[in-house]
């Protein structure tokens, strides 16, 4: 991208590469016009991302927790195998990481704020979910069903209550916000290569991969309990603990929730 010029079609050794959309591709190319080619322009960016997970980890846990808690949280996010090891690869599961981050953080942030300036929080959804497409495509909404999940959980599965829940997290602006960041490269990409972008990208990368016909994506469904496991590890180790219920404020005991969610 960064020698083409060309930042909607993304190639691999000559080759077209529409595996994944493009956000981290743009990010490294971004790098090496600032700091050269060079191995540590190309990991720059996912480091970046990291590390900015990490610290809004830290962030959130001072927030709603104690400064120990948020001590903990951030260094538990930073120290385990699974980030070290991708944190160090110019790949896009830190960037979608980080986004999904947003989108929540941004949600829980106006949901307990009674600031009516705190609710444009809520557009943090749009765009920490934007971007988390961009990162790693379909995955990247899946803060969308988590939110749902939450709020049916606080409103007790009550229809009424949750409707009226979701039609104050401005629906309609968070709607047009992700269209804006969702779309533009998407609709570029087909009117540059046409057949290739669809057989490629849609058919290849999403089609056949939910299907379970692509790649060697075939495990079992509960293949990602140990992996998570071992890449958390020695944090894994606290699991029980972490879903235990807090003796502690009403505050804290939701928030508690919101995370186990």
């Amino acid at each position: 991208m960064a020698l083409r010029n060309d930042y909607v079609t993304p190639r691999f050794n000559g080759t077209f590469f529409f595996d994944k959309p493009p956000l981290a591709l743009w990010f490294s190319a971004l790098s090496f016009k600032l700091f050269g080619f060079s191995e540590f322009a190309a990991r720059f960016p996912v480091a970046f991302a990291a590390t900015a997970l990490s610290l809004l980890t830290w962030w959130f846990g001072k927030k709603y927790f104690t400064e120990r808690t948020a001590l903990f949280a951030g260094c538990m996010v930073a120290l385990n195998p699974m980030m070290i090891g991708t944190a160090r690869q110019m790949t896009m599961d830190i960037h979608q990481s980080l986004w999904f981050a947003v989108a929540m953080f941004g949600f829980y942030v106006a949901w307990t704020s009674n600031d009516k300036k705190q609710k444009w929080m809520y557009l943090a959804i749009s765009v920490g979910c934007g971007f988390s497409v961009l990162s790693k495509s379909v995955p990247g909404l899946f803060p969308l069903v988590c939110i749902l999940a939450f709020i049916a959980l606080e409103k007790k599965g009550q229809l009424r209550d949750i409707l009226s829940a979701l039609g104050s997290l401005k629906p309609i602006i968070n709607l047009l916000i992700l269209a804006a960041i969702i779309v533009p490269w998407h609709y570029f990409a087909w009117r540059n290569n046409g057949k290739i972008f669809y057989e490629e990208y849609w058919l290849l990368h999403h089609v056949q991969l939910l299907n379970g016909k692509d790649f060697n994506h075939t495990q079992p469904f509960w293949y990602y309990i140990p992996m998570l496991l071992a890449g958390l590890f020695p944090w894994s180790l606290l699991l029980p603990w972490a879903v235990r219920k807090p003796s502690t404020s009403e505050s804290t005991v939701n928030t508690h929730r919101f995370l186990l969610t």
